[in-house]
């Protein structure tokens, strides 16, 4: 008889599964001790290769997000300026929305949430305003229209 076999509200079937649980608990908490300062999106505790990494997946969202939504606005203004990726403020921000975006988007979960929902109700809105609004990213305005180049290097943030 193997483990999925038993019932698991017997006696036996609690204690294979408290087996398993015993079994993988260690190689969990040498993954959560293993990862870096501020997790994988923190730019300053990315080493060359994961800040590559992320750049690559920053720019493919920013892609995304700038033709999904902010195209869509009746107000050209609301364009994501083809500079955002020189200001230090802009990459931090739209690293918290891939963050954010990810994390409602989580596909992990069988369960119904409103994860979705309160995404679009906490950014939808500072999306369409917050690119042309920011005094930090300078000439936003001016370079509204232009396309969203992948940044040649990898800024360090």
């Amino acid at each position: 008889m193997n483990d999925e076999d038993l019932d698991p509200m017997s006696i036996e079937g609690l204690d294979a599964r408290l087996v398993n649980v015993e079994t993988i608990l260690p190689d969990l908490f040498d993954m959560y001790e293993l990862r870096a300062a501020g997790g994988p999106y923190y730019w300053a505790a990315l080493d060359h290769d994961e800040a590559v990494k992320l750049w690559d997946e920053l720019g493919k969202f920013v892609t995304w997000l700038d033709s999904r939504y902010l195209t869509n606005l009746a107000d050209p203004s609301y364009r994501l300026p083809g500079c955002w990726y020189r200001h230090p403020i802009a990459v931090e921000e739209l690293t918290a929305l891939i963050v954010s975006h990810r994390a409602a988007y989580d596909t992990r979960s069988a369960k119904a949430s409103s994860a979705l929902v309160d995404w679009h109700n906490a950014h939808s809105g500072r999306l369409s305003t917050r690119s042309s609004s920011v005094p930090a990213w300078p000439d936003a305005a001016t370079a509204a229209n232009t396309a969203n180049p992948t940044p040649a290097r990898v800024h360090s943030a």
